[in-house]
């Protein structure tokens, strides 16, 4: 059965506006402005989507990293300052300001770090990024220097981020300035969509599960861009929903992991200032009388017809 429009609204929203639940942002609607009868439909399709990029693309989930000095086997915790940062270059001479790091260089055609570390050290130390489940060491600071990440407690569990037992250390992969690269944004409201969860063990990480993501925004990867913006005239983001009557809606925006977006003080959300815009087209949906039933003759005609 085809459905048709019966009726469109454009929604102007603002997340500032709705009543604020810690991150997240509650928009009530008048009910009897916006409701469905009988067999008809609601959906609710993304057309726009603005943010200010006022977080840093090194925040607190990935700007902390360890060395295991090999001299006492002793971890040193080295923590980059929260900022934005726009080349490789700007990043190794932050590095190299620590007191435990001599010198740090960028190589702009491999696009990897050189970190020399302290004499200090033992000579077989080595780095290592902690990304461990249900604690609070989950850092993706092994992308932003392009090694490994150690994903279990335990000094036993330790994994060298660069293979190397060296004074001198080189990243194993092209260096990340962000690890933000997606925004989600999600509702409370039951949708058909699915996802697979990042969290899980790692067993069940190729689940499927539904999902109460609206849309999937990309962030720009310089830093110097300072809008996040996403305009869509091809209805990509769709939400069939499953009541007759739309109440209110709860919308927050999370990053790929299901963690909200790092804010740089605890009041940058309540104050608004992590705030976004999102334009939705409502309507409502009614279905289409099958052309077969158009002009449909009914009853006994025979006597009319022979005549």
């Amino acid at each position: 059965m085809g459905y048709k429009v019966k009726e469109s609204k454009i929604l102007f929203l603002d997340s500032r506006a709705g009543h604020q639940l810690n991150h997240k942002s509650r928009i009530n609607f008048p009910t009897e402005s916006f409701s469905a009868q009988g067999n008809e439909l609601i959906r609710l399709t993304l057309l726009e989507f603005n943010m200010k990029r006022t977080f840093y693309n090194i925040n607190s989930t990935n700007n902390k990293f360890f060395i295991l000095n090999s001299a006492n086997n002793a971890e040193i915790e080295i923590e980059i300052p929260q900022g934005n940062y726009g080349s490789g270059a700007v990043l190794a001479s932050t590095l190299q300001l620590n007191s435990n790091i001599s010198t740090c260089t960028f190589d702009t055609k491999t696009e990897r770090l050189t970190i020399g570390l302290s004499n200090t050290l033992g000579s077989e130390s080595y780095l290592f990024s902690k990304k461990i489940k249900g604690t609070a060491d989950y850092y993706d600071t092994h992308e932003i220097l392009g090694g490994l990440p150690t994903t279990e407690s335990g000094t036993s569990n330790i994994v060298n981020m660069f293979g190397l037992t060296s004074l001198t250390q080189v990243s194993r992969y092209p260096i990340q300035l962000q690890t933000i690269n997606t925004i989600l944004l999600k509702t409370n409201l039951q949708t058909s969509n699915f996802q697979n969860r990042l969290k899980l063990a790692d067993k069940d990480v190729a689940n499927v599960v539904n999902s109460q993501i609206f849309a999937s925004i990309p962030v720009p990867e310089l830093s110097s861009a300072k809008n996040i913006k996403f305009i869509d005239s091809n209805n990509t983001f769709e939400m069939y929903l499953q009541t007759k009557h739309l109440n209110s809606i709860d919308f927050d925006v999370e990053t790929v992991y299901g963690d909200t977006i790092p804010a740089i003080d605890e009041q940058q959300y309540s104050s608004g200032n992590l705030h976004y815009s999102i334009v939705i087209k409502y309507e409502i949906l009614q279905p289409e009388t099958p052309p077969q039933m158009l002009g449909q003759l009914r009853g006994n005609y025979s006597t009319v017809i022979n005549r």
